[in-house]
């Protein structure tokens, strides 16, 4: 772990900056335990790129970085809205106020 000062606005802040792999979360359903496994499938690659996980890489390329492992993890405009959209239906699901596939951009023709 690296520890250190940036400043913010004018204010020092103090960072944690952890470097390595993250670990694999662990759930009890074995179809989506291979959903996030595939999330993150780049923990032990040795050109490590963050923590190794899928998001990680998105991020890297989305400020700049080449295509991580040759290949680009933010591929089109049509894939970062059905992730976002994703996100948000589970999030209503999870509340209780999912509204079906339609009422979320890109879901509606899966």
């Amino acid at each position: 772990m690296h520890t250190f000062y940036v400043v913010l606005g004018g204010t020092g802040v103090l960072v944690h900056n952890s470097d390595g792999p993250a670990s694999i979360p662990q759930v009890d359903n074995q179809g989506l335990q291979s959903v996030v496994n595939n999330l993150y499938k780049g923990i032990g690659n040795e050109r490590l790129v963050g923590d190794g996980s899928a998001m990680a890489a998105a991020s890297a390329e989305v400020n700049g970085h080449a295509n991580v492992e040759g290949r680009s993890h933010v591929k089109s405009a049509k894939d970062i809205q059905v992730a976002k959209s994703l996100v948000s239906a589970i999030d209503d699901a999870l509340a209780g106020k999912y509204t079906g596939a339609s009422n979320y951009p890109g879901l509606g023709n899966c």
